[in-house]
């Protein structure tokens, strides 16, 4: 194939767990590997593993991971071939995108037309409703008045959305039509704080409804793959902390065709590499939510459930090679779960919390990924989000794959810091998340979830005080934190 690549050095632009999970199959393809570092992130193992690392004196994210130019440059001065984005940060920035060209290096994604496309939610729909994909209906640049007219009370609640938005800013719910202008002034303040763009729009909110995405993957050569659905459905603050696939709610026969409708979405607009496009599912119906233009954070449940490695392929597509795999090679293995661990109070509305990492217990179980950045005396740093780690487990059936990932949680303490691994489980051990009701409302719907304390440094203190007047037995030391 004459326009094929061969990639041997990539600056990962993003810092964390993801910048670990690229390293990891850069490595395995024989790539060298370049990050940057701020210094909140002294400590922290993707600056350890990679083969050169790059030190920001800034801390300040305009001047390290959300510039452009910045990152253009340190690419240029270790002579990297591409730059994987990773998700977050400039994942979805088109004029990145599109500075990485002119400068002759690959962006590890699709084109910037593409992100822009699929980046502004109000084209976003209008492409996928010509295409015949089903939208819930909305109201472009809504006024207090177009919307007072427009909704009954029993249609709402609504729900305010920023255009350019995402990871819940820019969002606000009403329930009342008393409710609905101050909800539009904040919702256009905060998404043109946060994204440089007041625009919103408004659309009926479904209260009871899950939130069920499908991984896509495109080459240059025309192919167009899907790699089935994940459940997102269970959010705090409209993000999410636990993602699953399959899906429990789905038949074979609703897989097939929410799976085909992002298939007719990427081959329509002829997109390139993984993306994923997100849907609401409510009485067997689903609607077109936003498409993302990059790796997602949930991708592990993905890999296990496949035996796909999506950075591979994302990589390999970038060089410009032809995706060997056929949709019929692909199929679904068991049953993954995924948990986010937040540095957070989930009692205290989940307020974000951050201090020294003392210890980090370890999980070394079959099936089952622990993805972290974080060792033992590092900080968790207030600059950047509170996520932690992401813990995953696979078995062969959805209850098995539940009670491995708690299993899991159980082996794996951050002590030092307040967080939500606690609540985390109580999710996976909850009778209704069990019977597979897993919808958006779900956390609101079970206060129970709140009622177990967190791990703190005052039960770690009480379980060495106890140790050591037990002379520290076998049972004790083959796992303390499940004495606790």
């Amino acid at each position: 194939m004459d326009n094929v690549k061969k990639f041997s050095r990539i600056l990962i632009a993003n810092r964390g767990e993801i910048a670990v999970r690229i390293i990891n199959t850069c490595k395995e393809m024989g790539i060298e590997t370049v990050v940057a570092s701020t210094p909140p992130d002294k400590g922290s193992r993707f600056t350890e593993i990679a083969d050169f690392c790059h030190s920001f004196e800034s801390s300040d994210l305009i001047d390290t991971y959300l510039n452009s130019q910045t990152m253009i440059d340190i690419a240029k001065k270790y002579k990297c071939d591409a730059i994987h984005p990773g998700y977050g940060f400039l994942s979805e920035n088109a004029l990145f995108a599109s500075d990485c060209i002119k400068n002759s290096i690959s962006f590890i994604g699709p084109g910037p037309e593409l992100i822009s496309l699929m980046g502004d939610k109000i084209q976003a729909r209008n492409t996928v409703e010509k295409i015949g994909i089903p939208l819930l209906h909305a109201y472009i640049h809504p006024t207090e008045k177009l919307l007072s007219k427009s909704f009954k009370e029993k249609d709402y609640p609504v729900l305010i959305k920023a255009a350019a938005g995402g990871g819940g800013r820019g969002m606000r719910i009403v329930y009342k039509q008393s409710e609905l202008k101050g909800a539009l002034e904040s919702a256009s303040r905060e998404a043109e704080s946060a994204f440089n763009d007041k625009t919103v729009y408004a659309e009926r909110y479904l209260e009871n409804c899950r939130h069920i995405e499908v991984q896509v993957l495109s080459d240059a050569h025309g192919n167009h793959l899907h790699l089935f659905e994940r459940e997102c459905s269970i959010q705090r603050r409209h993000q999410k902390i636990i993602e699953e696939s399959p899906s429990p709610a789905l038949s074979e026969k609703q897989r097939t065709e929410i799976c085909n409708a992002a298939l007719k979405i990427t081959q329509n607009i002829n997109y390139l590499n993984a993306g994923t496009i997100e849907f609401l599912w409510a009485n067997g119906e689903f609607f077109f939510l936003e498409m993302n233009t990059r790796l997602q954070v949930e991708h592990p449940v993905t890999e296990q459930i496949t035996g796909v490695d999506l950075v591979r392929l994302q990589i390999d597509i970038a060089q410009g090679k032809k995706l060997r795999l056929r949709q019929q090679d692909l199929s679904i293995k068991g049953h993954a779960i995924e948990a986010r661990v937040y540095a957070e109070d989930p009692v205290n509305g989940f307020l974000p919390t951050s201090g020294k990492v003392e210890h980090i217990g370890q999980c070394n179980s079959p099936n089952v990924r622990v993805e972290t950045s974080f060792q033992n005396g590092c900080t968790v740093p207030v600059e950047y989000d509170s996520m932690i780690a992401k813990v995953s487990a696979h078995s062969e059936t959805r209850k098995l794959a539940a009670e491995k990932l708690h299993s899991a949680l159980q082996l794996l303490p951050f002590s030092g810091i307040k967080s939500n691994r606690t609540f985390l489980m109580n999710i996976l051990q909850n009778k209704n998340f069990l019977k597979g009701q897993t919808f958006t409302s779900f956390i609101d719907k079970n206060p129970s979830l709140f009622n177990q304390p967190e791990f703190s440094p005052e039960l770690l203190a009480a379980y060495f005080l106890k140790t050591d007047s037990v002379q520290n037995s076998e049972k004790h030391i083959s796992n303390p934190w499940l004495n606790l």
